[in-house]
């Protein structure tokens, strides 16, 4: 992604998130071309391996997401200071912005000033991806696989515990609609061998019928 928004010029409003800690800042903006960054500029300088094991707190999210759409509109509208060469670093805990000057790396292979990639390229494991697909599985894993698959699909219904009302907005097409009250009363038209997805709006609901189901037997069933 990065690469392509260099090569053909549209900035990136980029953002990460990781624990209670949040970064965004604006990459290969054609404005400012001579002086902005790409992303490989910042990977070059500093790695974010550590990051990548840690889990991000909800709010972080939503926060710096805000953060990458107000960079958008900034940058559609042509008005404003966009982040174009500045690292924005917030720290949820302490609830601080702190602003890190992002120079431009004369040697990146993409943005720099001999660039060594000038064109798009698929990485390995989008061409693996896509060879799995053309070629399809091997016989010695893949048929075993595609006939656990079909036989756990056969035997697997989609539960629906939600009210009349909340299905008229949305419907899973071909899942049989039984309210949490009416559950009890209609045990006896489930299959006890098949797996049972049970769905409602929120989780509530679902996770008690899985609990009734389960109290009558039928073991394989879950909530989503």
């Amino acid at each position: 992604m990065n690469d392509a928004c260099v090569l053909y010029g549209k900035p990136n409003a980029w953002g990460s998130i990781f624990r209670f800690e949040g970064q965004a800042s604006v990459f290969a903006a054609p404005a400012a071309r001579a002086t902005a960054a790409c992303i490989r500029s910042r990977r070059r300088r500093a790695s974010c391996r550590a990051a990548r094991r840690r889990a991000c707190s909800a709010c972080c999210p939503a926060i710096i997401g805000t953060i990458q759409a107000t960079e958008a509109l900034k940058l559609i509208l042509g008005i404003g200071e966009p982040l174009i060469g500045r690292f924005l670093v917030y720290d949820a805990l302490k609830m601080r912005f702190r602003e890190l000057k992002l120079p431009k790396d004369p040697d990146c292979p993409v943005c720099g000033v001999r660039p060594t990639i000038t064109t798009l390229r698929e990485s390995a494991a989008a061409c693996d991806a896509r060879q799995t697909r053309a070629t399809g599985p091997t016989k010695s894993s893949g048929a075993r696989s595609e006939g656990a698959d079909r036989r756990r699909t056969a035997r697997r219904s989609i539960l629906d515990v939600r009210e009349p009302s909340e299905a008229a907005i949305c419907r899973i097409p071909g899942a049989p609609l039984d309210s949490l009250g009416e559950l009890p009363r209609r045990l006896g038209e489930l299959d006890p061998a098949a797996e049972i997805v049970v769905h409602c709006k929120s989780g509530g609901r679902s996770a008690r019928a899985v609990a009734l189901l389960r109290e009558k037997g039928f073991t394989a069933s879950r909530a989503i």
